[in-house]
């Protein structure tokens, strides 16, 4: 993707696989860690975020195959590796999805009706973030690649108006205009890049 053009529903299949690709490799530090530690997001642990993801992806990989966005029952919270190992099968089974289509232009989430290229994107923020919080959790701080954080930046206020952030994001941190690309977008989203996850 060009630097400097701007980022448009048309790019968010190419910043989706970016994304994926970024998590893949969050994901290799957590095959040995307690999925009982904590997370960035207070609410959830390891495990539970591993199961949001692995809900979240399959919705979206179905999206792209029949052109509709189910809404995914909750999984118990598994905790033992195979639910990382699910995760990992899901990520790459959602790449090739992307990679193989003749898909849908628009799909439905709850009936209504929504641009394949705007999902892309807004998974790929939502990939980008968690894959950030997994290797916060396992200790193994993996910032956002700098051009996939400068991209999701750029769409980021779109994907998330001040009306939807309640109840899936914290409001946005201060942080300087000259911090990198990864921090600024950690703390749109509500995320501190220099706070430390506790040790459980």
């Amino acid at each position: 993707m060009a630097t400097g053009r701007t980022v448009g529903p048309a790019d968010g299949p190419a910043l989706l696989r970016c994304s994926l690709t970024y998590a893949l490799g969050s994901l290799s530090f957590a095959a040995e860690v307690d999925l009982r530690c904590p997370t960035p997001c207070a609410e959830w642990n390891l495990g539970a975020l591993v199961d949001h993801m692995r809900d979240s992806n399959d919705a979206l990989r179905e999206a792209v195959a029949f052109g509709d966005v189910p809404i995914a029952p909750t999984r118990p919270t598994n905790e033992s590796v195979r639910s990382v190992q699910a995760l990992r099968a899901e990520l790459h089974r959602l790449r090739a999805a992307w990679e193989d289509p003749l898909p849908p232009e628009e799909i439905h989430v709850e009936g209504l009706p929504l641009s394949l290229g705007v999902a892309a994107l807004a998974g790929a923020l939502e990939i980008a973030v968690h894959a950030w919080d997994i290797g916060q959790s396992c200790h193994h701080p993996n910032p956002v690649p700098t051009r996939l954080a400068d991209a999701l930046l750029s769409v980021a206020p779109l994907l998330i108006p001040e009306t939807d952030r309640p109840g899936l994001f914290d409001p946005p941190l201060p942080v300087a205009s000259s911090a990198p690309a990864n921090d600024r977008l950690l703390a749109f989203l509500g995320r501190c890049p220099e706070r430390p996850v506790a040790v459980a």
